[in-house]
């Protein structure tokens, strides 16, 4: 049966892609992991510092996401349809957006260190570590941009393995530079939280050499020239940007919900706030096979309709689905036996480690419905490019019901912390109705290659 189900073409393809997304993930994970534990032996105060600041980094991975997930729309169906040309021109549109984006997040970063950190919390010794931290890794963002544009590229012609041994490489580096600059080995001094940004600074830069270099010298469609990139025709960029723009928006709008329950943990307390950065390090391990189904099924569905197999895109989203509750069940058993012995890696107050375990368990109760939203979403309905719909049922679940949601209890109310996390995983819950009734209609199959 094992057999027959790996030569299923839809199986193959899909284990192909899907393995070296999921290591990549896993490997980003795995790492942030040890980051948080190096990190956390150094006090609760440092947690909450980085934790806040990885919150800014978040945002704007989530915005890059967002331009990479616009344009990779568009190739996963040119290389469906074999336009090679217009593969390069989206890559230009996006490398664009992507440097332009992430040099305002560097300036921010680099300038207004304090501003921002008073956005998540009025503690002076989270501010004051956070300053530290985010005036060394802001210069890494423009690095993210570059990777995550010829990543996209890399992914959408269905060429995962670049991507993930860069990864693998980079990030391996950044763990052994915390382990020696934060406790300062080799003759370095000890450099704490400062340290972990100087580490994540030197990995970023170097991913991004390793994943251009090897694009360029093995001369992979990603290879373009400015020339290439940019020769469009403002026809194009007007397609490209009026179905992009709506991923970009969608994902910037809910990242900045996102934040938002961020600030509510933090002003709930730094107790708090160090027991929801724990409880996020575990829930990002949780998500990994998820996000490689989801990006997985981008790519195959993306290509399916752009070699103009609509009904085979269709029966792909359902078996993708399928998958996906199988495996969301299989991962939120498991971490409800795995949770309590998580906690012993972490130096917490016995108030933190009892609210983190509540918080990784209550993220065990909803997990399967929340990752057959997201694969619905960005595996599916946005590989059609039905990016509207998406945004606006988003905006409607984040903005309409778990952000005032939050606030209420949080601010308001005064609840504490576990009852606005389950407010929160709520929040996707709800939007999965919409989603698949959507899929269901079959008005999010939308050929974008005929432009």
């Amino acid at each position: 049966m094992i057999k027959r189900m790996a030569g299923d073409p839809f199986n193959k393809t899909l284990i192909t892609l899907a393995i070296p997304i999921m290591m990549q993930y896993l490997i980003n994970s795995s790492l942030n992991l040890v980051d948080t534990i190096m990190i956390g032996s150094l006090g609760e105060a440092s947690i909450a510092a980085v934790g806040f600041c990885n919150i800014i980094y978040f945002l704007i991975m989530i915005a890059l996401f967002g331009i990479s997930s616009g344009t990779q729309v568009f190739m996963a169906q040119f290389w469906g349809a074999k336009d090679i040309r217009r593969i390069k021109h989206v890559q230009g549109v996006g490398l664009t957006a992507g440097l332009v984006l992430s040099s305002v997040f560097a300036a921010a970063a680099i300038i207004f260190p304090e501003n921002l950190m008073h956005i998540f919390t009025n503690d002076p010794k989270p501010i004051g570590l956070g300053m530290e931290y985010l005036r060394v890794v802001g210069i890494s963002y423009v690095a993210t941009a570059v990777s995550l544009s010829f990543t996209a590229v890399l992914r959408s012609i269905e060429n995962v393995v670049v991507p993930t041994a860069a990864s693998f490489i980079a990030l391996s580096l950044n763990t052994f530079l915390n382990w020696v600059l934060i406790f300062g080995h080799f003759g370095f001094e000890p450099m704490g939280v400062k340290g972990a940004a100087v580490a994540t600074l030197i990995s970023r830069l170097v991913e991004a050499v390793i994943i251009v270099s090897i694009v360029y010298s093995k001369k992979y469609i990603a290879a373009s020239t400015p020339k290439e990139m940019l020769s469009f025709k403002s026809a194009f960029l007007k397609k490209v940007i009026k179905t992009a723009l709506p991923v970009f928006l969608n994902e910037c709008l809910w990242s900045l919900g996102t934040s938002m329950y961020t600030v509510v943990y933090g002003h709930i307390g730094t107790n708090a706030a160090a027991a929801v950065n724990i409880s996020g390090t575990v829930e990002r391990m949780a998500w990994i096979a998820v996000f490689g189904l989801g990006s997985s099924a981008s790519i195959m569905i993306g290509k399916k309709i752009g070699e103009g197999e609509s009904d085979t895109a269709y029966a792909y989203g359902k078996r993708i689905m399928q998958y996906t509750t199988v495996v969301a069940l299989i991962i939120s058993g498991a971490l409800f036996l795995i949770n309590p012995h998580v906690l012993t890696l972490f130096k917490l107050l016995p108030e933190s480690a009892d609210t983190a375990l509540m918080l990784m368990n209550i993220f065990a109760a909803f997990f399967t419905i929340r990752a057959l939203s997201y694969v619905s979403c960005i595996g599916v309905l946005r590989s059609g490019g039905d990016a509207r719909f998406c945004l606006l049922t988003d905006l409607i679940g984040i903005w309409g019901f778990g952000v005032p949601m939050a606030a209420i209890l949080g601010l308001i109310m005064d609840f504490p912390v576990w009852v606005v996390f389950i407010a929160v995983n709520a929040e996707d819950t709800l939007k999965f109705i919409p989603y698949i009734i959507r899929y269901r209609s079959k008005r999010w199959i939308k050929n974008l290659t005929k432009v």
